[in-house]
Parts: C-alpha cells; structure tokens; sequence
C-alpha cells in the first residue's frame, strides 16, 4: 500500500481525465483516394512479385516483404528505398533483383504518389494545425519536403531527435507551424 502510494505521485498519467491538460478536438478523417493508373499498376505489381516471393519461400524473409507492402502502402518513398535496397542483396537471384531494381524505378517515378497529394489538398482547407502521423520516416521526409516546396511552415518530429531538438520542435508548434 505505501508503495502504491509513493508511486502514485510520480507515476506518469495516460488518460485524460488523471490529468489536468486540456486538448484539442480530435479529428481522425479517412479519405478513399483514387490511384491514377501508373501508381495503381505499380502496387499490382509489386504485391504479385511479394506473393510470388513469399510463396517461393527463402530470402527475402516474410517480414521483409510485409514491411515493402506496408512501406507500398505508406508513399512511393518509402518502398523505394527497400526495393534499391533488395535490389543490390547478393542472396537474392540475379532475375529477382532485376525485378526489384525495374520496381524501384517505377517507385522513384511516381514521385509523391497520390495520397501525398490528397494530403495536401485536405491541408489547404484546414485553418488548424495539424499533427500527421506516419510509420516510415521516408514517407514523413516526403511529406516534409512538399509542405517547404508549397511555403508551409511546419516541424518535423521523429524519434531520432535530440531532446534538445524534440524541445525546439515543440516551441516551434506552439508558434506559427501547422
């Protein structure tokens, strides 16, 4: 009992009723978007060439190729870096890696890939700002990249920032970034 109560007073609180912060209004929107031909036959063909791979067993791995269709899923960045990277891997059949490479291609001329685009659009009709969540760092540094090519100011934050830099982010949000 006296642990519990000691703790009590140091522990960190997750719900928001234990804590005497006030948010914001949470709004979580799924948007369908529609993929323009080229990108909708990229996907195809990637999650043919990941089932015919997984099927056949061997490298790459089952998690590899479910992190390249999460990846697929996430922006054109993200895959793309894992299939150059699939595409250089000396275990792998040259025919295979040839494949991978061909893919890679296609993913780097996607460029921002629709949901990118999507996501801008929505962004242009909020007067909030706005905290995007994203699983892969290239897809976040893709995002990040096209908000500074449209002018918005923003930050980025990711677990590989110093405490230092997370406290400057932070500030910098509170302030005039989206």
């Amino acid at each position: 009992d006296r642990l519990h109560e000691v703790l009590s007073e140091v522990m960190v609180r997750n719900r928001r009723s234990q804590v005497a912060v006030r948010f914001t209004k949470r709004v979580a929107q799924s948007v369908e978007v529609p993929l323009p031909p080229a990108e909708a036959a990229f996907y195809a063909d990637l999650t043919r060439e990941v089932r015919a791979m997984s099927r056949a067993g061997g490298a790459p791995g089952a998690m590899a190729l479910r992190t390249l269709q999460a990846e697929a899923g996430s922006s054109p960045a993200a895959v793309r870096r894992t299939l150059e990277g699939l595409a250089t891997r000396t275990d792998l059949a040259p025919d295979a890696r040839g494949r991978f490479e061909a893919l890679a291609s296609r993913a780097a001329s996607l460029s921002a890939g629709a949901k990118a685009s999507a996501f801008l659009d929505a962004l242009r009709d909020l007067p909030e700002k706005v905290v995007v969540f994203t699983r892969f760092r290239a897809t976040l540094d893709l995002l990040a990249r096209l908000l500074a090519e449209r002018g918005v100011e923003h930050v980025v934050f990711h677990g590989a920032l110093t405490r230092q830099d997370r406290q400057e982010v932070l500030r910098r949000f509170q302030g005039p970034a989206r």
